[in-house]
């Protein structure tokens, strides 16, 4: 299958949004998905990015609820241990998913890297994630974990300022 873009080479990426209930698929080059911001040329590594988590015991402290992984399990395999990682995490995942790919969410197979091409968030998504990031701030704050605590309050202004 050809790009739909530039009609010339082999299209490599495959990109299907869903707005609304609408499906949009583009089918693209790697040349096309890198000009439109789609895929970075380098690309970007989780495991690059494992040494930004700060090692302080508050950070080194935090442990899923439901299987026990560590934030130290996960910078030496760079893997969760069950979904529910990602929610206890969250205070640390998401400002690494910001780097890397310029948003927290994930559309179609590749991410795009500028933040000014993204769709907005829905407002059910916002309220979903805003709830989730005030419950684990009254958590942080009732251990005084002030640190965690400030993480998750940077990232409730964010979700305010989107």
């Amino acid at each position: 299958m050809l790009c739909d873009l530039c009609h010339k080479e082999e299209a490599v990426i495959h990109w299907a949004v869903v707005i609304n209930n609408n499906k949009t698929d583009l089918h693209l080059c790697e040349t096309c998905a890198i000009k439109r911001g789609l895929i970075s040329p380098e690309g970007m590594k989780l495991k690059e990015l494992l040494p930004l988590i700060p090692h302080t015991p508050e950070v080194d402290d935090i442990k899923c609820s439901k299987c026990g992984l560590s934030v130290n399990d996960f910078r030496e395999t760079s893997k969760l241990g069950c979904s529910n990682c990602y929610i206890d995490f969250a205070a640390i995942l998401i400002p690494l998913l910001r780097h890397i790919h310029g948003s927290i969410e994930h559309i179609g197979k590749k991410m795009k890297t500028s933040k000014t091409s993204l769709p907005k968030k829905s407002d059910s998504e916002i309220k979903v994630l805003r709830t989730i990031f005030q419950e684990q701030l009254k958590e942080s704050i009732a251990k005084e974990n002030y640190e965690k605590a400030a993480l998750i309050r940077d990232e409730i202004k964010r979700l305010d300022i989107e």
